[in-house]
């Protein structure tokens, strides 16, 4: 009897012991998943916080959050117009680039692959068109039929937007249509905005004469640089005309050399004539870049004229400046003005305002002569926001007062003399050479330096969310009084050399306190 009660009770132990493991087991898979889940939702909010603009904004100056979702991830925005009250017009290409061979909809997970395994899928020579709503805060696409163009067709859609305010056309002219339109001798297209038809039209342009037509001078206009340099075409190129050597030579050159004399143009987007608009004062020795270009509120703009870059000269050779009320050029010789600014103002009475390191340079409305400025106390204003500059400037991108301040910043210029200060294109641009590779991920790219030039203040700015990576004047567009939309650039953690391997699925948004 003994014997069999010790067996019972054996097997009792037995269930007691699977029983409680059972248990175990279960509480522990519950709690797993609860604490799972419990992680989830923490890091759900945790990202959701980070991206919340009350969180990223409370009690800021200056704050940079996420906006709308793009329709097609964009790098660099090529072209921005404003169409109507609310309503913009963003242009770009490669907008699949090395994630073509996924859908847009698996974009993260592909990012974060090619990132990993540097995949360099077939790049697809696309343009695309997005039109950004203000009040809906949301991207849809531009209803033009361009899958029904052909490759060669689609290439003049790719750069060059402009939108006619009067008539409410958009023109697609691309960049080489004026350089190269004498030989192809074909027509750009128009998308009417209002009743959305689609023709195409020439522009009346001069015979055998080539022009260089970029930024927009004011609603109506575009203005151009007549094109007498040693540039060749595509087809003049590779005509059989050259060798090997030569085409290679010529494709490295940043720079073409002028044969003849050059005359500013405007292209009107009404009447699409090609007139004349002014001589320079002092003929350029190399075609000037649009880029640098600084347009004022009064008519004004200030050209900065390329010297043959070296290591041994300046960067500028001169600088032209334009009065509308003579319509005429007026040659600057005194290239310190560029070489050493650290921030230019335009305050309320359309004076332009060079902070240099050593000095303070004036460009009055009523003057088309740069002047160091006499008033004592404005100089020593000036000395100390731009000492305040250099300090922050050390500690945020480690750039060397010695330097030369615009090799290492860009800067963005926001409302009523408030900027933002970010890592220089030229830095974000430099290749891995060698065994030499860039620090990454290189907090320097995504660091900012606040400036309320009025109210004297310099401060560390919000982080960027991206690297801006090929910054352009188009990559911030105000879309409010105090709101600027970011188009383009690079998520984090993507090589700085493979630069379509993650363009921007988001926009984001910088809002500046009132």
């Amino acid at each position: 009897m003994y014997t069999l009660y010790e067996k019972e009770q054996r097997k009792l132990y037995i269930r007691r012991f699977f029983s409680s493991m059972l248990f175990t087991t279960i509480f522990l898979i519950i709690s797993l998943g609860v604490l799972n889940i419990s992680l989830n939702v923490i890091e759900y909010i945790a990202y959701k916080l980070s991206n919340n603009k009350l969180v990223l904004c409370w009690n800021k100056p200056v704050c940079v959050y996420r906006g709308a979702k793009l329709v097609y991830p964009v790098f660099t925005a090529n072209q921005v117009e404003k169409l109507e009250d609310g309503k913009f017009l963003f242009s770009s290409f490669y907008p699949f680039g090395k994630y073509s061979w996924f859908s847009v909809q698996n974009y993260d997970n592909y990012a974060n692959y090619a990132s990993f395994s540097k995949m360099k899928p077939e790049i697809i020579n696309e343009p695309s068109f997005q039109v950004y709503d203000v009040k809906k805060n949301k991207f849809q696409k531009l209803n033009i039929p361009i899958e029904n163009f052909s490759k060669e067709q689609k290439k003049y859609f790719q750069k060059g937007i402009y939108y006619d305010k009067k008539n409410k056309n958009i023109l697609f002219i691309n960049t080489f249509y004026f350089l190269e339109k004498y030989y192809l001798n074909e027509p750009f297209y128009i998308y009417n905005w209002e009743d959305k038809s689609f023709t195409t039209r020439e522009a009346i342009v001069p015979k055998d004469k080539r022009f260089n037509c970029l930024d927009k001078y004011n609603d109506d206009k575009v203005l151009c640089i007549s094109e007498n340099t040693d540039y060749l075409t595509h087809e003049e190129l590779n005509s059989g005309k050259y060798s090997r050597e030569f085409i290679n030579e010529y494709n490295s050159r940043g720079f073409f050399d002028i044969t003849e004399k050059e005359m500013l143009y405007t292209f009107d987007l009404s009447t699409f004539r090609i007139e004349y608009f002014a001589d320079f004062d002092v003929n350029p020795k190399y075609a000037p870049n649009f880029n640098y270009i600084i347009f004022l509120k009064n008519g004004k703009f200030i050209m900065p004229i390329f010297n043959k870059i070296s290591d041994n000269q300046k960067q500028w050779d001169h600088i032209e400046i334009y009065d509308p009320i003579t319509r005429k050029m007026y040659a600057e010789f005194n290239t310190d003005i560029f070489e050493k600014n650290v921030l230019k103002v335009e305050d309320k009475n359309g004076d332009l305002i060079f902070l240099n390191k050593n000095n303070s340079y004036i460009l009055k409305n009523n003057s088309t002569k740069f002047e160091q400025s006499s008033d004592y106390k404005l100089n020593e204003y000036n000395q100390e926001v731009v000492n305040k500059i250099l300090k922050l400037a050390k500690k945020q991108f480690n750039v060397s007062k010695k330097s030369n301040f615009s090799d290492y910043i860009d800067t963005l210029p926001l409302s009523d003399g408030k900027f933002l200060m970010v890592y220089s294109n030229k830095q974000r641009a430099l290749m891995p050479n060698g065994s030499e590779y860039i620090e990454f991920p290189n907090k320097k790219l995504y660091r900012t330096i606040y400036i309320d030039y009025h109210n004297n203040i310099v401060s560390i700015g919000p982080d960027l969310p991206l690297n801006l990576n090929e910054m352009t004047s188009k990559t911030i567009t105000q879309i409010g009084d105090n709101k600027y939309l970011i188009v383009g650039g690079q998520r984090k953690m993507c090589e700085p050399y493979s630069k379509f391997s993650c363009p921007s699925e988001y926009t984001y948004i910088i809002k500046i306190k009132k």
